[in-house]
C-alpha cells in the first residue's frame, strides 16, 4: 500500500518537474521571439526641418532609407526658429535642419547638440503671378499696391534674407510707403507659396526649392535675388542629443548622409548649391 502510493507521487512529481520545465520553456522563447520582432521593426527617426525642404528632403530621406532598411525617416516642417524653439522645449526630434546656420548653433549652445554640419546654401527669389522682368533692380519688378508675401523674419531665416534685399533695393520712403503697407507675413515659405498659388498675392519672396517644384513649376514666374544684396543663406543641420544611444547614433548617421553625393543630387536638383562649391 505504502509503495503504491510512493509510486503515485512520484509519477505525480515528474509530472510537475515537465510541467515547470516545459512552461520555462515556452516563456523562454516566447522572450526571445518578442525580442527577434522588436528588433525587426525598424526604428522610426524624427527629422525637424526647414520648410524650404519641403521638397527635397523626403527624396534624401527615402535614399537614406534604402541604405539603411531598419530606419524610418519621419520629417516634420515648419520654419526654424519655431522648430528651434519646440526643440529646445523638450520636443522629441532626433535631427534639425535649419535655413540658416544661427538657429542649429543656438541647440549647440544650449547643450542640445554636439555641433553645427552646414549641408547646402538656398537661393532667394522674388516670384511673381504673372511674367517678371529679369533685372537686378528689384525696384523695376515690385509695383505699387500689390501684395507681397514674406514668411516672418522673427522665426523664418528666408524672411530675414529677403527683409534683408528689400532694404537694400529701397529707400527707407519706398519701404514705408511702397511696401510695407502691402506685405503680407506668413509663418512660413511654404505657406507664402500657398499665398502665391490661391491668387491672395501677386508677388512672394520665396527660396529657389520651392519654385522648382512641381507646385509652383509652372506657374507665375520669379527672378533670383542678387546674392549681394543679403546675407549668404547657409543652411545647418544638426543632431540632437537623445538618452537613446542607438537613436543618437543613427541621428549622426542621417546628418553625415547629407554630405554624400545621393544627397548633393537631389539638393542640386532643387536649386541649392553645396558648401563646398560643388
Amino acid at each position: 500500500m505504502m509503495a503504491q502510493y510512493g509510486c503515485r507521487l512520484m509519477r505525480k512529481s515528474v509530472r510537475n518537474i515537465t510541467g515547470s520545465l516545459g512552461l520555462w520553456l515556452i516563456c523562454l522563447w516566447s522572450t526571445a521571439f518578442i525580442q527577434q520582432n522588436l528588433s525587426a521593426q525598424p526604428v522610426v527617426l524624427h527629422v525637424a526641418a526647414a520648410a524650404d525642404l519641403q521638397y527635397a528632403l523626403p527624396l534624401i530621406a527615402k535614399a537614406f532609407e534604402q541604405v539603411n532598411p531598419s530606419v524610418r525617416v519621419q520629417c516634420t516642417f515648419a520654419s526654424s526658429g519655431m522648430l528651434a524653439t519646440q526643440i529646445l522645449a523638450g520636443a522629441p526630434f532626433h535631427v534639425f535642419l535649419a535655413g540658416d546656420t544661427a538657429y542649429p548653433q543656438r541647440l549647440v549652445r544650449a547643450g542640445k547638440s554636439e555641433r553645427m554640419h552646414m549641408y547646402a546654401q538656398g537661393k532667394l527669389v522674388l516670384w511673381h503671378s504673372g511674367s517678371i522682368v529679369q533685372t537686378s533692380n528689384l525696384v523695376d519688378v515690385l509695383q505699387p499696391n500689390d501684395k507681397i508675401a514674406i514668411a516672418n523674419p522673427r522665426h523664418a531665416p528666408f524672411g530675414q534674407r529677403a527683409m534683408e534685399a528689400i532694404l537694400y533695393h529701397f529707400s527707407e520712403y519706398q519701404w514705408k510707403s511702397r511696401i510695407q503697407p502691402h506685405i503680407v507675413y506668413t509663418d512660413n515659405v511654404m505657406q507664402a507659396a500657398h499665398y502665391a498659388l490661391s491668387g491672395n498675392v501677386r508677388f512672394a519672396w520665396l527660396p529657389l526649392s520651392v519654385v522648382l517644384a512641381p507646385a509652383l513649376r509652372n506657374h507665375g514666374s520669379y527672378t533670383i535675388v542678387p546674392e549681394h544684396s543679403h546675407q549668404p543663406i547657409i543652411q545647418g543641420a544638426c543632431a540632437v542629443y537623445t538618452k537613446d544611444q542607438r537613436m543618437y547614433s543613427t541621428a549622426k548617421d542621417f546628418v553625415k548622409f547629407l554630405s554624400g553625393e545621393d544627397a548633393h543630387n537631389v539638393f542640386r536638383q532643387f536649386g541649392y548649391v553645396m558648401v563646398d562649391g560643388r
